[in-house]
């Protein structure tokens, strides 16, 4: 009875492990992309979520605001960001889960927000400034060929203030730049014994980032 039951649990075994070669090798990234994908729709929600509390909190004084913002949006992005990765190796036990799934958030959510805040400024500011050159080149050179020097002067001054007013304005807050960062330390942390390029693939991510941040600064950031 034994003998059976030993060979019925091979038997089992054996037709798992086959079943398992026939899956393509590729449907084990599928959950880390949709985990990916639910991280940053779940972080729009809860950043939204987190300012409608603060804001009908009534503090009284503007360091408890910042202190609530700051407590909100750490909290309800450690749970969001760092849940999988304990399910993966607390409930699963699976240490090759983790790792995929630390590589594939890692590299799919930093480089998809991103790129996203690269070219969507770019875009979008770049065309609006490209609007208002449009609007003032035909003034511009008639100022330039009448030789009025004073009515030059006030054109391009008018031009520069309509291209502020196009540009982003700064943000209220650093707490959400901060908070990107400590997830990126959080990372790195708790999880780099299954993901070692972590702390690496963090540097260039965060020269991504400086690069965006001097793209923003230099050429579409409002000066307040």
């Amino acid at each position: 009875m034994m003998q059976w039951l030993n060979w019925t649990v091979a038997k089992a075994d054996a037709e798992t492990d086959d079943e398992a070669a026939k899956t393509p090798s590729y449907y084990r990234y599928i959950p880390a992309v949709v985990n990916s994908i639910l991280i940053i729709v779940f972080g729009l929600i809860y950043k939204r979520l987190s300012d409608f509390l603060v804001l009908n909190e009534n503090h009284r004084y503007t360091a408890d605001f910042e202190n609530s913002t700051i407590n909100k949006a750490y909290m309800f992005a450690f749970v969001n960001t760092y849940i999988s990765n304990f399910v993966a190796i607390i409930y699963n036990q699976n240490f090759a889960s983790l790792t995929i799934n630390l590589a594939i958030v890692m590299v799919f959510k930093q480089l998809f927000i991103n790129s996203i805040e690269f070219f969507y400024e770019r875009y979008t500011v770049s065309k609006k400034l490209r609007k208002v050159d449009e609007l003032f080149v035909d003034r511009i050179e008639m100022a330039k060929l009448a030789e009025d020097q004073v009515h030059l002067a006030d054109l391009e001054m008018h031009k520069e203030i309509e291209k502020q007013l196009m540009m982003t304005p700064s943000a209220k807050s650093l707490t959400p730049f901060y908070n990107e960062a400590f997830m990126q330390i959080g990372f790195i942390a708790f999880f780099a014994t299954a993901f070692p390029f972590a702390p690496l693939f963090s540097f260039f991510t965060n020269l991504l980032e400086i690069e965006i941040k001097l793209q923003h600064i230099g050429s579409f950031g409002r000066r307040n």
